[in-house]
């Protein structure tokens, strides 16, 4: 950092010719370009939802190159309550929030959108239109996201091919993996009770909803018996009457499906783990942690669950992002640190040290290579960002109580699921 602040004015001159040079060969802004005074010092508050956030430390640290006389104070805070968090401290200048946040206006415990500054100025060029998704409200860019977090189902390839199985591709190949799975002794389905039933059929439950004709008949109460999403719950009712997955088994992993559940998926006997990328992202830092990994690891792969008769239904879906409180002291110094973090060289940092798929249109990170342009498709959404917040919510709350055994049948589910939606 001392070399940074020592630099000559023509060696600084000549660094920025260059940076100016590269830019107009790149639009995507792979490199980083200072726009105030790199003598600047200051001092910028961010909270965030992880308690430890090696990615964006190791962000900060390349930000001050640029800027080495501005510190930072990270604090860890829940999405919870966020208006009150941002009320009760007043320096915080950096905050990060998820679709909940921005959307949720009917929800004061959540909704946080009239303290984010609007970043209409930025260039996110580089960055792929399904993660913005979240992003804008009323037309107003109010956040900038560093990963995408789709969920799916880690598979124990090794464990599919010790039993003479290979990764299913469709819902036959799956089902009928599941039944074989279970023949020879195992629970095949396994998660938190808090995200197992929701997050297996997500993706082909937001594909359904997005149908706009369907969905406005949805909401209207035209369709009465929830016909548009009948097919999702069905395929759980299939899961929990088989008895492929076992609620008091999901009920002793913590709420959060992490720690425990990871370490319980690394024990080697578990098929199928039914999580988000961000949850995956996790498991390779605790692979030494694990008391069986070590002498016994096994090669796992996060797949979309192929529910289709043709293959996966693909929804991309953002992870949580960085907003800029419009009250901070620090706001043009608060921007500087977000466009820093919009440059596609730092996204590609961020979803490698993250762990989690990049949200860059050319991102080179390769550790997802079972969801990046998959073969065997049913349906692509872009986005679930056109869906009511309200009826993403129903559908994950009727899934969840389902599976904890509130309703018997896929059609009492659905008819239940249609009474939280109708406006």
């Amino acid at each position: 950092m001392k070399k940074i602040k020592t630099l000559s004015i023509a060696l600084a001159l000549a660094f920025t010719l260059l940076s100016c040079k590269e830019k107009t060969a790149q639009p995507a802004r792979k490199e980083f370009l200072p726009a105030l005074d790199r003598a600047t010092k200051t001092t910028i508050e961010i909270a965030g939802y992880l308690a430890n956030f090696e990615a964006l430390d190791q962000a900060i640290i390349r930000f001050n190159e640029f800027y080495p006389d501005v510190q930072f104070i990270y604090s860890s805070n829940s999405n919870y309550n966020l208006a009150k968090y941002i009320e009760t401290n007043p320096g915080l200048d950096i905050f990060m929030v998820e679709h909940k946040n921005l959307k949720y206006e009917n929800n004061e415990v959540f909704y946080a959108k009239d303290y984010c500054l609007d970043l209409k100025d930025f260039d996110t060029s580089c960055i792929i239109p399904e993660a913005l998704a979240d992003s804008y409200v009323d037309g107003r860019l109010l956040s900038i996201p560093v990963a995408m977090n789709p969920v799916g189902i880690v598979v124990n390839k090794t464990l599919l091919q010790k039993e003479g199985l290979s990764v299913p591709l469709n819902h036959k190949e799956f089902f009928d993996s599941l039944e074989t799975l279970k023949q020879k002794g195992y629970i095949p389905v396994q998660g938190s009770q808090r995200h197992i039933y929701a997050e297996l059929v997500y993706n082909k439950g937001m594909s359904l909803l997005s149908d706009a004709a369907k969905l406005k008949d949805l909401l209207s109460g035209k369709d009465k018996d929830g016909s548009i999403v009948l097919s999702a719950f069905e395929d759980l009712e299939t899961v929990i009457n088989k008895g492929y997955t076992d609620y008091e088994l999901n009920c002793t992993f913590p709420g959060t499906n992490y720690d425990g559940s990871i370490l319980a998926f690394l024990e080697g006997r578990m098929p199928y783990f039914v999580c988000t990328t961000e949850v995956t992202s996790g498991i390779k830092k605790r692979e030494t942690k694990s008391k069986v990994f070590p002498s016994a690891p096994f090669e796992y792969d996060f797949y979309y669950a192929p529910m289709g008769t043709k293959g996966a239904y693909v929804l991309n879906r953002p992870w949580n992002s960085f907003s800029v409180n419009k009250n901070s002291e620090h706001k043009e110094l608060a921007i500087e640190f977000l466009r820093f973090l919009a440059t596609s060289g730092e996204l590609d940092k961020m979803a490698v040290t993250k762990g989690m798929p990049s949200v860059l249109k050319n991102g080179t990170y390769t550790r997802f290579s079972g969801i990046v342009n998959p073969k065997n498709v049913e349906k692509v959404v872009a986005s679930a960002a056109p869906i009511p917040t309200s009826v993403k919510e129903a559908f994950f709350i009727t899934c969840n109580d389902f599976g904890a055994g509130k309703y018997k049948t896929a059609k009492e589910a659905a008819a239940a699921f249609v009474q939280q939606c109708v406006q």
